[in-house]
């Protein structure tokens, strides 16, 4: 986050675009295909700080359509376990079949340096811009992988559905 003026605290232009998707989520979640749409929430305190909201693709992938980490809470490796958690909901949930490779992406603003250094701390890769400031991050999760997901510290919610 960016400080303003008066020292308070604003969100950056990529953290306001994972807010407004995250927010924009809760009307739509009741709308959305059940089978296409997965949301990974991590709780503590009864409190949600962070939220994965997972996209199926064709074929044996899966876009992360958005990944917010409340404020408060940002340093404390949520959106990594966030990451982890989410891969083996995908799996279990029948997006990937467990003998075969799982491919997962996300696009992340190219100034968004601790969202790029969290996708690189979980084995993502870096590719090319996709559309104007953003970059495609990916991963090949192996069918061994995938079946031994790490347990998330702080324990992160089931994957919430319809």
């Amino acid at each position: 986050m960016g400080r303003g003026a008066h020292g308070k605290k604003h969100p950056l232009p990529w953290e306001y675009v994972a807010q407004q998707s995250l927010r924009q989520l809760r009307d739509e979640w009741p709308h959305l295909d059940p089978d296409e749409n997965m949301l990974v929430v991590g709780k503590a305190d009864d409190s949600v700080v962070a939220a994965l909201h997972c996209v199926r693709g064709p074929e044996n992938s899966a876009y992360m359509a958005a990944l917010g980490v409340r404020q408060d809470r940002k340093g404390q490796h949520l959106g990594r376990s966030a990451l982890r958690h989410g891969w083996g909901a995908m799996r279990s949930a029948g997006w990937a079949p467990s003998t075969e490779d799982f491919y997962v992406w996300c696009v992340v603003h190219e100034r968004n340096k601790a969202s790029q250094a969290t996708c690189a701390s979980v084995g993502m890769l870096q590719g090319s811009t996709e559309y104007e400031d953003y970059v495609r991050w990916s991963i090949v999760l192996p069918p061994e992988q995938a079946r031994t997901s790490p347990v998330p510290t702080p324990p992160l919610g089931e994957p919430i559905s319809h």
